[in-house]
């Protein structure tokens, strides 16, 4: 298998050229013409029988244990606790496939399926759903929910009193939720009054249904300016609608202004009738026009004139002068105080623009209008889909909704697969990237906004478990689309225009590195708003804090020396940890080795619960201990503590892609709480929360389904 070089220059080259491109100018008449063809897609057929011995990409899957450990840290945000765990889960699949009639051989599943059929992904489909209702689930998510929408951290536009510090549990069962998704902004009741929007996001987790977050966060986005001295109100106003403009566009349209004159719904200037020489595939719907009244959002010059600038006309919405009133406004749905207050406006707006966006339209438009659209917009697409016309128009309020969920479902593929769906231009570069955007989005406005079944399919998705090139699965080590990597058809060598199991690989979202060790250590959670020397080393470590510290998904040099220094030796948090229990346990048992220590810790922290005969020396060294040696002594956390800086620093605990070789045996000293038997519980429980079809049962040696 040959390695591909980085991509790095690659990537930098095409931003280049696409800032060329998408420049304020009017394209070129000729491009006009260069639209894309009306065209209905449907979602794709489950690949055909195959009776040659040659299998389709989407068959090279790696195994369940793999599949396991993947999906617990994509969906639940940590690592398993142990072998236990994963061979818990591993088995629920197995019992699933045992009742619905599928046998495993040699990889395969008989029953009339090919490999990629339900015989594979049904089962897991179920066990992913199931482990979004895993404690660590919440934290995992709120993270990502508060970073997809721009919620500040610091300084003068923090939301730290109306988004708070995320706490242990949920706050309700839903209803909060649920009252926010049926009820207008201006509508109250007493017995939820004075809620926070942290106390909506932990509802709206457990509804499930994260619409009714993005629908308030428009009211919380224009309550939180930045400040400014020494200039005039309308300076200031102006200012503040692009910035809040900015944020909008990014996190509910995925759009962008400058781009939107040579890359739309309806034109590009990348697109060719050649499907080999095409680089735009726009999922279908004239969006733009629907929202703006041009494919390029501009409107004529003599309309410009006189009623605005386009930009400043469609994001009039985010007026916060004469709506924003902390005073004497109204609190949405009765929240406090301190997420805002806010009127209709009544005067014209001050900078004399003639709004415009979708069908929230004149003088006097605001954040009441926009939420509004947006409400009937998601209200109609959940039950009817998005309906395209036959010239592709779509409704306003419909377009405004659908762009939202498909922003919402190319954050969280970004979040679980590493990379986007949509390049610099926010448009799909190959026709597979378009085809997984349409049919994840169209299933995740189907279920009304559920996060727990976006990420069910997105874990079923034959890229998120790809089988290793060493597995000998297929002919080529680049036989998927280009999916994760759009890029790769510029390669030198033929054979490496595909995607491939590397192309999975990925450095884990800064958060979610973070919260994983801490959890896996019984550490305290860092804090969500941090000041001092905690903000600089989240800043280092990439970690969204504002709009100028977007942060970023890698651990850069400096970065990385921010970790070792902070985690390098896994300084003792001031209480007993994992690393303490693991001294005390092996101390503690009549023949417990340094190896078998290590074992556990290894089990722990990146999935391998064993020390294999190349370790040893080094370890040894590490340790200051032969490995078959019992572990004695007041300084056996310590020397452990080496060993856990080591683990957390290496590419096995930062990146996620490569998952530990399946194992059968747990290390000897596992704890009783995370063995086979009470992990088996926990799973059981999961289950049952979740209101699974399937029941599972403990009883027994081998986990056992059954349909109620």
């Amino acid at each position: 298998m040959t390695h591909r070089p980085a991509l790095t220059s690659m990537l930098w080259l095409a931003w280049v050229l696409l800032g060329v491109a998408c420049d304020n100018s009017e394209p070129p008449d000729l491009l006009k013409h260069a639209t894309f063809p009306t065209v209905t897609l449907a979602p794709p057929d489950p690949p055909p029988p195959n009776q040659t011995k040659l299998r389709p990409w989407q068959d090279c899957q790696a195994s369940d244990q793999a599949w396991v450990r993947r999906a617990l840290l994509a969906i639940g945000g940590r690592r398993p606790w142990g072998q236990g765990e994963v061979l818990v889960w591993t088995d629920a699949v197995a019992a699933i496939r045992r009742k619905q009639g599928y046998t495993s051989n040699d990889g395969a599943f008989t029953g009339g399926e090919m490999p990629w059929g339900p015989g594979l992904w049904q089962a897991r489909r179920e066990v992913a759903l199931a482990m979004a209702q895993l404690p660590s689930f919440r934290l995992r998510w709120t993270d990502f929910v508060l970073d997809a929408l721009r919620v500040n951290r610091i300084e003068t536009k923090s939301q730290l009193k109306c988004y708070t510090q995320p706490g242990d549990g949920f706050h309700d069962k839903g209803e909060l939720a649920q009252f926010v998704r049926d009820h207008t902004p201006t509508s109250a009741e007493p017995t939820m009054a004075n809620f926070t929007l942290g106390q909506l996001v932990s509802s709206a987790l457990k509804l499930d249904d994260v619409s009714v977050i993005w629908r308030a966060n428009l009211f919380a986005l224009v309550a939180k300016p930045f400040e400014a001295a020494n200039v005039g109100a309308n300076e200031l106003e102006r200012s503040r609608r692009q910035d809040f403009g900015r944020v909008f566009d990014a996190a509910y349209l995925h759009r962008d202004f400058v781009c939107m004159n040579c890359h739309n719904s309806q034109f590009s200037t990348t697109y060719d009738p050649q499907a080999q020489l095409n680089r735009a595939w726009p999922v279908f719907g004239h969006f733009e026009k629907a929202l703006f009244g041009s494919p390029t959002g501009k409107h004529p010059a003599d309309q410009e004139a006189s009623k605005g600038a386009s930009d400043l006309r469609a994001h009039a919405v985010l007026r916060h002068g004469g709506v924003v009133d902390n005073k004497s406004g109204q609190s949405p749905w009765g929240w406090h105080k301190d997420c805002g207050r806010f009127k209709r406006p009544t005067e014209p707006d001050p900078l004399g623009h003639d709004g415009y966006f979708g069908l929230a339209r004149g003088a006097t438009v605001s954040v009441y209008d926009l939420e509004t659209s947006l409400h009937k917009g998601i209200n109609h697409i959940v039950t009817q889909g998005l309906i395209r016309k036959e010239d592709d128009s779509v409704d306003p309020d419909d377009a405004l909704a659908w762009l939202t969920a498909q922003s919402i479902v190319e954050q969280v593929w970004t979040e679980v697969i590493g990379s986007p769906l949509t390049v610099a231009n926010y448009f799909p570069r190959t026709e597979s990237q378009r085809d997984t955007l349409e049919r994840l989005t169209d299933r995740f406005v189907r279920n009304r906004f559920s996060l727990r079944h976006l990420l069910a399919d997105i874990s079923v998705d034959p890229v998120f478990n790809p089988a290793l090139p060493d597995v000998g699965c297929g002919d080529s080590a680049y036989p998927q689309p280009r999916l994760v990597n759009p890029w790769s058809n510029h390669e030198s060598d033929p054979d490496a225009r595909g995607n491939g199991p590397g192309d999975a690989v990925m450095a884990l979202p800064a958060r979610q590195l973070r919260r994983s060790l801490h959890i896996a250590l019984g550490w305290p959670q860092p804090m969500e708003y941090p000041a001092g020397e905690e903000q600089s080393f989240q800043l280092q470590a990439g970690v969204f804090l504002k709009d100028a510290e977007p942060g970023f998904r890698s651990l850069d040099f400096a970065g990385r020396l921010a970790w070792e220094q902070r985690y390098g030796q896994c300084p003792r948090p001031n209480a007993f940890d994992f690393i303490d229990l693991v001294a005390e346990l092996a101390s503690g048992a009549p023949n417990g080795s340094w190896q078998d220590a290590v074992a556990l810790l290894k089990d722990r922290l990146v999935g391998e619960p064993f020390v294999t005969q190349t370790e040893v020396t080094a370890m040894q060294a590490l340790i200051g201990a032969k490995m078959t040696d019992k572990v004695v002594g007041a300084d056996a956390a310590e020397r452990l503590r080496r060993v856990c800086g080591v683990l957390v620093t290496s590419p096995q605990f930062l990146l996620a892609g490569v998952v530990a070789p399946d194992r059968q045996s747990m290390p000897v000293l596992t704890p009783a709480s995370v063995n086979y038997a009470n992990q088996c519980l926990e799973m059981q429980a999961a289950f049952a929360a979740a209101k699974s079809p399937w029941v599972l049962n403990c009883a027994g040696a081998q986990v056992q389904a059954a349909q109620p």
